[in-house]
């Protein structure tokens, strides 16, 4: 296997790229980056979430697994959130989104800088974007940033509190509940 190119690299390059490759790719503002799978906390954490928002979202509103990647075009942009919410009309044969609604990632130790500062920035760019997710596969810890107008805020939650998610029709989890499974303690 080849090593990814180390970019800048135009999203035409990096989609002939990433249609070669074996590895999971992903382009943030012309890099590429290569990822891994996960762990079992990531997996479980990934099919709760993707299930509370499935619950949550009605028509014409559908959510996403991590093989429906977003595409931004303003800055060389394509990655693979965990889980993500879109409103915009689709045919079967779409093969990416550009305007979504929410996105979740379930960050590890391996991509926790990515997602905590790089995605964090791609993902508060795209104008339609509401709410950014984030899940600890590590320790339970969830951190929503949420939109108000041109300013964000973030909201960090716990064992024993509620994650909200309020651009789905005001999604309400159970923090303990959505770790359940994963193995991860409750603190306190």
């Amino acid at each position: 296997m080849e090593a990814p190119a180390a970019g800048p690299l135009t999203l035409a390059e990096f989609e002939a790229e990433l249609a070669a490759s074996e590895w999971r790719l992903e382009l943030i503002d012309g890099y590429v980056y290569a990822f891994a799978g996960g762990t079992v906390a990531h997996d479980v954490l990934t099919l709760h979430i993707t299930r509370a928002l499935q619950d949550a979202v009605r028509p014409p509103c559908r959510v996403y697994s991590s093989n429906m990647p977003i595409r931004r075009a303003a800055a060389p942009t394509y990655v693979f959130p965990d889980a993500s919410v879109s409103c915009e009309p689709v045919e079967p044969a779409t093969t990416k989104l550009v305007e979504p609604l929410a996105v979740v990632e379930v960050i590890s130790t391996d991509s926790v800088r990515r997602d905590r500062i790089d995605k964090l920035d791609t993902y508060q760019a795209i104008p339609s974007l509401s709410e950014y997710v984030m899940l600890d596969s590590r320790r339970i810890w969830t951190c929503v940033y949420r939109r108000a107008g041109d300013a964000w805020s973030e909201h960090v939650r716990g064992s024993g509190e509620t994650l909200t998610v309020t651009s789905v029709g005001s999604l309400s989890v159970n923090i303990d509940r959505l770790y359940e499974g994963t193995g991860l303690p409750r603190l306190g």
